[in-house]
């Protein structure tokens, strides 16, 4: 209908000013580098949009976003798709304090930019290396050959069990 195309549209819309209102209190209000508010608003906000309201609305997630750099995707067999999630929103809010904090207060390196930008780096290094590491790895081994059968079948027929033998026995040929 009309009006449930307009209330979906709604609801969904909420999110993006919902991601801005958290973030902007917890960069400007409570002095959190966006370093850090910006990946934990982000992935909150999209944890809530995939999983609530009847299964969410889980098809535009961005840690899908990586998955043909093999290598950045590693880490989502410890931490899931929100930790990919987490890792893109952390280098973009490292992006965003360099460009809105002075390198140098007083005369001398602001501590608290290199700290964050330091931590922003080691953690995407270490998540690389991870990647490195599994994709290094030989984990699999040849198993089984399965083949899915699907015969045109139709349901009315189907529902009788009188002829499952004769089915099977289609399939089997």
């Amino acid at each position: 209908t009309v009006f449930g195309y307009l209330v979906l549209a709604l609801y969904v819309g909420l999110y993006f000013p919902l991601y801005a209102f958290g973030v902007r209190r917890l960069v400007h209000h409570l002095r959190i580098p966006a370093t850090l508010a910006v990946p934990i608003v982000w992935t909150a906000v999209e944890y809530v949009r995939c999983t609530y309201v009847q299964g969410g609305f889980p098809w535009f997630m961005l840690g899908n976003t990586l998955t043909p750099l093999p290598v950045l995707v590693q880490g989502a067999d410890l931490f899931g798709v929100w930790g990919v999630t987490f890792l893109i929103a952390m280098v973009n809010g490292a992006v965003v304090d360099l460009m809105r904090l002075r390198l140098r207060r007083a005369g001398r390196l602001n501590r608290q930019l290199v700290v964050w930008e330091g931590v922003t780096t080691a953690t995407l290094v270490l998540w690389i290396a991870y990647g490195i590491f599994r994709l290094s790895q030989h984990t699999t081994t040849p198993g089984p050959r399965i083949a899915v059968v699907q015969d045109n079948i139709q349901q009315g027929v189907k529902d009788d069990a009188s002829g499952s033998a004769d089915y099977f026995g289609r399939y089997m040929a």
